[in-house]
Parts: structure tokens; C-alpha cells; sequence
């Protein structure tokens, strides 16, 4: 640094001393290089000298009197907590310092959250802890005798800060085994032992714990291991208000056909012994965790499961699972009803029911439910803020779908019948693509079907920014498309509005297929594309077959999503639009 320089952060870190009138530093990161450190003392000197400004505006004198500095191991990120807990930064300012940081190994998941940024103290002096290291990450300061503008450290706060430093330590246990669990792909012993490793946290803390483990195990598609640990939390935390997630994760699988179907062809690939003792033997320690809860992953589960293995056909195994299911998913209502009323009323748990009651016998039900619905309106699904239009947008459509009124829907768009089957050559050329079904400004997509395949033509207008490469018509299933413009489709054939098949097709007509996330799904089906100066273009055709257990009826209606990504954008910026598919 130049002397200007220099004088500058001086001047600039003096104004925050005078600002937060700390009395410790915590210097984390370049920070904590011995050059910034004679700064920070040439600040706090200069800040000590200034005293009488603020004597004269009623400001008692203090002075920095420690500083703690850690230099973060290599590759690591640092985070401050009112990036992640504003409420903590607030805590913070009314005892030591406006902010905290901590360090996170570049390999590490997730960004850390609110209980890493808990005040921790020595119970005997309320003075700074030692800075407490687990993988390069600094964990903390605590509470210091302040002047009027902080709070001194009572005994009860003080125990409750040796609370959450012993919270934390178990913590880091409980993330430990399950991180060494997911490495040696040990999966299995770690559910059967959950209740062993968890003791010592408070119910709070271990929800949380099993929630993220839920959602790792979702993300590799261990959906049998997730039932499982969602299971254990509503057995062991029944009526808990923080159990809402376990519900939803477990509603929103016993829902869904696309799930069914994973099953299903996972019975079917790999040999309906070797998924009978697989998944027999998941199931039946999931229902002995939970047995004693009435009326929730009872022993029906296991016994249907067990007898797949006198089963082969992909339909016989799809209905065998739909059957177990869908009881399960009325079950759950009923226990949710019986824990957490109001979240049994969420629109989350009532739409992706509609189907299931309308199986089951129960469709009044669903119909009176929507109708309550209509009167109350529970959510404003104009309020593209709010975390449940996207319900409340359903909730209007299926009322829509119930009544046969259009106009109360979101955007229908038709498939129509077609009786003569289009040439895949990638051109657009036939009749049939004059009618547009689906337009943007930039990109068109239109669907038609006959009684073996869904047939789609995408025409998108060509961006300036992006590089089109030529067509190839070598293929492989699931290719990387994050360099390229491409078009995401998402189909939902059951209307559960959170379980999709995603066909993911590029500007040379590569391609890529997932249900539910899962990539091992590949689909056979047919692309074709082409390209001219201002566009480029795609004839495909997949198998009813592919996607659903049966070629769909005339006034059918399943949801679609319709995006489009350039290269410099991945998948987490999509912005899908949602419409509803008619089939004409």
C-alpha cells in the first residue's frame, strides 16, 4: 500500500471503531496479514485520541482493548453472518461488534447457517473463548462488559451461550458421521442408528440435522433412505411445528407418479428378487421405526413391497406401488391432521392430494376443498413475491379443470390430435407446425400426439451472443448442454405441480433426460434439428410409453414448463413458464 493508501484505511477503519465502538477486533482473512495489523492498531490508537468529540455527544470513553486475528487455511470462502442470520449481526451489535465471520473450505456444500454464528462465552469470566477451529472456520467471540450502549452478560446468558457451544459440538459429531456415512456409502447403518447418534441435541437442532440429510439423500435419489429418515422425524418429534418438512418431503413422494415409475422400472431393470430383498428389507426397518404410530408407514407397506417378487411386468409393479402409496398418503393426512391441523389445509399437501382422493374414493372431498379454497383465497397468487403462488395458481387451475371453466384457468395450450405423423428431419415443414401453441418473443414450441408418441417442433430465433455450432446427429443420453442454447421442457403428467420429466434439447439437437432429477432415466426417443441464419429448430418424438403408464385420453390435461437457457446460464436462473397441456 501507498501512504495514501494507507491513510485512507486508516481513516476508514477509525470511522467504524468510532461507529460499532468495539471492544474486541476479530480480523479474519487477508485481513489478518501483519501489515493490516499495524494498521488496525494505528486505528485504534487514533480512535482513543478522538475521545473527546464523543464525550461532548454523551458517548462514554471505551477502547479497543483485545484483538483476535486467524488467518483462514487455503481455499476457503468467508461469510459474514448478516449474509446469513441478520438477526445474529443484530444480537452482535448490542454486545462486541457489528458482524462475525466465519471460513468455509471451498468443498464444503452449503453455506453455514444461523447456529454457526451463536455467541459462545466462559461461563466463569464471560470473556472471549479461545477462537474454536473445525475445518479452518472460526466459530467465535463472546459477550464483553459494555457501557450503556451494550448489554452486559447476565449468568443466564452466559449458560445459554455454553448451551449452544455444546449444541454445536454435537453438531459437528452428527455431520461428521453422516458425511463419513455418504463416503464409505454406509447409508444403511446410519438410518438404523439415528436415534444413538442424535442424543445430546435438542429437538431442534436434530430436525434440522435429519432435514439436510433428507435433502442429500433426495439430491443421489435415495428416495427409499429418505422415507425413511422422514419417518423417523415424525415418530420421534411427533407434533413438533419444525416436522412441516418431513411431511411435505414424504406427501410429495407418495404423490407422484414419476416416482411410482422409478420404482417401477428399478423392479423391472434390475430383477424383481433383487429389488424385492432390496427394498423389502428399506421399507420393513422404516415401518418397525414407526409402528407404534397409528395409521403411518404401517407393515401394508412392507407387505406389498414383498410381494413384488412374484410380479414382472412394468404395469403390474407401477400399480403395486400406486396402490401402497396412495394409502400411505392418506395415512399421512390423517397423522398430520391429528399434529399439525393447519399444514394439513396447505395448499403444498391439499393439491398433489386431488389425484390421490379421486383414486381412493374421496374426490367430494377434493372437490369441497377446492371450493373452500375459491371463497377464502387463501394466497394471492398475483403476488409474484409470495413462496405460494405457484400453489395458488394451481389451486385456480384445478378449480378451472373441476368446473370446466377455461377462463378461470392459467394459459391452456392444446396438443392436438394429428393422424398423420410428421418427417423428423428438423425443418418445420409440414402443415401441422403453422399453428403456433406455445410463443414467447424469442421462441415458439408447439405439441402434437397420436396413439403412440408425443411429437413437439421448437423454432427459436438465434441470439447474437450465442456461438450455434452445426447439427450432429451423434448422441449420447445426458450430455453436458451448459454451453449451448437450449431448450428445458418439464412434463408433469399426474398435475402434483413438484414432480416433473425434464427433456432438456439443444441448438444441434443434443439432448438430455431426468425424472424427478434422476439421470439414470433415459428414454428412447427420436430428434431431429436444424438451422438457418436467424433460427434454429427441433422435431422430436418420445414413446407414451416413456412417460406415462398410458397413452392419454382426449380432455386429459397435464402441466407443462417451458424455458430457455443461453450458454452463460445454468439451471438454477430458469425461469420456467408454467402452462396447462389440453390434449385435444
Amino acid at each position: 500500500l501507498n501512504p495514501e493508501s494507507r491513510a485512507k484505511l486508516i481513516q476508514r477503519i477509525t470511522q467504524h471503531i468510532h461507529t460499532w465502538r468495539p471492544e474486541v477486533l476479530v480480523l479474519a482473512g487477508a485481513s489478518a496479514s501483519k501489515e493490516f495489523l499495524k494498521l488496525v492498531e494505528v486505528a485504534i490508537e487514533r480512535a482513543a485520541l478522538e475521545q473527546p468529540t464523543l464525550q461532548v455527544a454523551g458517548l462514554h470513553s471505551w477502547r479497543v482493548n483485545k484483538v483476535y486475528h486467524q488467518k483462514p487455511k487455503a481455499g476457503s470462502i468467508s461469510y459474514r453472518s448478516e449474509q446469513v442470520a441478520p438477526a445474529i449481526s443484530d444480537t452482535l451489535q448490542g454486545y462486541c461488534c457489528y458482524s462475525r465471520w466465519v471460513n468455509i473450505p471451498t468443498g464444503e456444500s452449503s453455506i453455514p447457517d444461523k447456529l454457526y454464528f451463536e455467541l459462545l462465552s466462559n461461563e466463569s469470566t464471560a470473556e472471549p473463548i479461545q477462537l474454536v477451529s473445525r475445518r479452518g472456520m472460526m466459530t467465535g467471540i463472546s459477550y464483553l462488559k459494555g457501557d450503556r450502549l451494550r448489554r452486559d452478560a447476565d449468568v443466564q446468558v452466559v449458560k445459554i451461550s455454553n448451551s449452544t457451544l455444546q449444541s454445536i459440538r454435537y453438531r459437528t459429531t452428527v455431520d461428521r458421521i453422516i458425511d463419513n456415512a455418504f463416503a464409505g456409502n454406509d447409508l444403511q447403518k446410519l438410518i438404523g442408528e439415528l436415534g444413538h447418534i442424535l442424543k445430546g441435541l435438542d429437538a431442534l437442532t436434530a430436525i434440522d440435522r435429519l432435514s439436510h440429510l433428507v435433502i442429500r439423500l433426495e439430491r443421489q435419489h435415495q428416495y427409499l433412505h429418505a422415507m425413511r429418515v422422514n419417518h423417523f422425524i415424525l415418530q420421534e418429534y411427533a407434533g413438533h411445528p419444525f416436522t412441516e418438512r418431513a411431511y411435505l418431503s414424504l406427501m410429495r413422494m407418495y404423490t407422484s407418479s414419476e416416482l411410482m415409475m422409478q420404482f417401477a422400472r428399478m423392479a423391472t431393470q434390475n430383477g424383481t428378487s433383487d429389488f424385492k430383498d432390496s427394498k423389502q428389507s428399506n421399507v420393513a426397518r422404516a415401518s418397525a421405526t414407526v409402528e407404534t404410530s397409528p395409521a403411518l408407514g404401517s407393515n401394508r407397506n412392507q407387505r406389498a413391497i414383498a410381494s413384488t417378487g412374484s410380479v414382472n411386468t412394468y404395469l403390474e409393479q407401477f400399480q403395486l406401488v400406486e396402490r401402497d402409496f396412495f394409502k400411505e398418503a392418506m395415512d399421512l393426512l390423517a397423522h398430520m391432521k391429528r399434529n399439525l391441523p393447519e399444514l394439513s389445509m396447505d395448499l403444498r399437501v391439499r393439491i398433489p392430494l386431488l389425484r390421490v382422493q379421486h383414486k381412493v374414493g374421496a374426490s367430494d372431498n377434493a372437490a369441497k376443498y377446492l371450493r373452500i379454497w375459491q371463497s377464502r383465497q387463501l394466497f394471492n397468487p398475483l403476488d409474484p413475491e409470495s413462496r405460494h403462488a405457484t400453489w395458488s395458481q394451481a389451486a385456480i387451475d384445478e378449480v378451472g379443470i373441476k368446473n370446466s371453466l377455461k377462463s378461470n384457468m392459467g394459459k391452456l395450450i392444446p396438443a392436438r390430435f394429428t393422424s398423420e405423423r410428421p418427417v423428423l428431419d428438423g425443418e418445420l415443414s409440414e402443415s401441422i407446425w403453422e399453428q403456433s401453441t406455445f410463443d414467447s418473443q424469442s421462441q415458439r414450441v408447439q405439441f402434437y400426439w397420436d396413439e403412440e408418441y408425443l411429437i413437439i417442433g421448437i423454432e427459436c430465433a438465434k441470439k447474437e451472443s450465442e456461438v450455434y455450432g452445426p447439427v450432429t446427429t451423434e448422441r449420447s443420453y445426458d450430455q453436458n448442454l451448459n454451453n449451448a442454447d437450449r431448450i428445458v421442457l418439464e412434463l408433469d403428467s399426474d398435475r402434483d405441480y413438484s414432480t416433473f420429466q425434464q427433456l432438456v434439447i439443444d441448438h444441434r439437437g443434443r439432448c438430455a433426460d431426468s425424472r424427478i432429477g434422476d439421470a439414470t432415466w433415459n428414454p428412447k426417443w427420436f430428434i431431429s434439428a436444424g438451422q438457418t441464419e436467424s433460427t434454429w429448430t427441433i422435431e422430436c418424438a418420445i414413446p407414451w410409453s416413456q412417460l406415462a403408464m398410458r397413452v392419454p385420453r382426449r380432455g386429459d390435461i397435464w402441466v407443462v414448463k417451458v424455458s430457455r437457457l443461453l450458454s452463460s446460464e445454468d439451471q438454477t436462473r430458469r425461469k420456467p413458464e408454467t402452462a396447462l397441456l389440453h390434449i385435444h
